[in-house]
């Protein structure tokens, strides 16, 4: 009888949203607690809030760390409402959902370590004034942009457990936005840093080891 309940329920839905939901709130949960984390270490060692961009960042640079920082809601929200168009995904199955709970669960460990490579250099926006030392350890040692990576990471698995129209819109206006992003930092690093930070980007891959 309880097998006859579970396909009736697989069947209708219930099941694929009760699971990704369960990854989607897991993942929120750790999305938050790891930024809150790094932000709370960061400004007890520094003294200093880390969150530049609500200091010296520009209109559109702290709408995206807004909605960067609402996207784990959203993602939970969206398991949650599939029967609307635009939460309603093209296709679905437990070696997706696994897949993105692989791939979420991987970028927030990089996110973890990254953050806490980082110490007292941690920002979240450009430091002009104050950036802190130059890391080259870690993850540092093999690509320069490691949180930038978890970034894009969470964007994919959202899309592994969400292929649905709103996060497809997400991922092609995000993954652009972070890699500009990324290009703008290093801008400034090279006029903060001069010969030490481009020797630095001769040795390094922006995002991935070894590729790119």
């Amino acid at each position: 009888m309880s097998q006859i309940c579970y396909q009736y329920l697989e069947r209708s839905g219930f099941v694929a949203v009760n699971a990704s939901t369960v990854i989607a709130a897991s993942f929120a949960v750790g999305f938050y607690a790891v930024i809150i984390s790094a932000l709370r270490r960061t400004q007890r060692i520094t003294a200093r809030s880390p969150l530049v961009v609500l200091r010296s960042g520009n209109p559109e640079e702290i709408i995206a760390g807004v909605v960067m920082f609402v996207f784990p809601l959203l993602l939970v929200a969206s398991t949650m409402l599939q029967h609307l168009r635009l939460f309603r995904p093209y296709f679905d199955g437990p070696a997706l959902r696994a897949a993105a709970a692989v791939v979420l669960l991987s970028g927030l460990a990089l996110q973890a370590v990254s953050m806490a490579t980082l110490g007292p250099a941690m920002r979240i926006g450009i430091d002009r004034e104050r950036p802190g030392p130059l890391v080259r350890h870690g993850p540092y040692r093999y690509i320069r942009h490691p949180i930038y990576t978890a970034l894009l990471g969470y964007y994919l698995g959202a899309w592994l457990l969400q292929p649905n129209p709103l996060f497809s819109i997400i991922v092609l206006v995000a993954v652009p936005r972070i890699v500009y992003q990324a290009l703008k930092e290093e801008r400034a690093l090279v006029e903060m840093f001069g010969a030490e930070y481009a020797a630095y980007m001769k040795s390094t891959k922006r995002f991935i080891p070894g590729v790119v």
